[in-house]
């Protein structure tokens, strides 16, 4: 679990191990899950091989899995139809993923931009960039926001992924059961 406070008032605020582990990430999963919202941060041995941690990777990435290590950080969450702006509740479920991290000069941007006392949510948007072509081919265009709130009037909003798939397994946002 992260270090990230909860500000009565604002939610969950990020703190500096939760950015320094967003740094070195190798891998984030995004997920929206039973009405729960996290940002999933991995390190780990891509080989299959053992690896030794350090003393500060063991502390930004607590928990061990496997050969990787993670950090969950719960962050403020929604799942919502475009332009219908609603949101899906408890009964909607979302996951988005960056698998090299250390490579995606985005997600490096992005959290080069992210400070201590931060407040992270993730909005999933179904439907968000469905195009009447991606319609007629029988598939959906989600997508994955993240947004900064610092302070009381300074907001930031990033798009993180964008996904087009069939309405399946695959698809980013889905309703119901997992």
């Amino acid at each position: 679990m992260s270090e990230a406070t909860t500000d009565v008032e604002q939610g969950p605020v990020l703190g500096v191990n939760d950015l320094t582990a967003m740094r070195m990430a190798d891998s984030v999963v995004f997920r929206h899950l039973n009405g729960a919202t996290t940002i999933e941060l991995f390190i780990g041995s891509h080989t299959g091989r053992p690896r030794i941690y350090t003393r500060s990777e063991q502390v930004l990435f607590p928990e061990a899995a496997h050969d990787q290590r993670t950090r969950l950080i719960e962050v403020e969450g929604t799942v919502t139809s475009y332009g219908e702006g609603t949101s899906w509740g408890r009964k909607a479920h979302a996951v988005a993923s960056i698998q090299a991290a250390q490579y995606d000069h985005e997600w490096a941007t992005i959290v080069r931009l992210l400070k201590p006392r931060d407040r992270a949510s993730l909005i999933f948007r179904g439907d968000e960039h469905t195009n009447i072509y991606v319609r007629e081919a029988g598939l959906h265009a989600d997508t994955l926001h993240l947004v900064v709130r610092r302070g009381r009037n300074t907001e930031m909003e990033f798009l993180l992924d964008e996904q087009i798939t069939p309405d399946n397994s695959a698809r980013m946002v889905k309703m119901g059961g997992v």
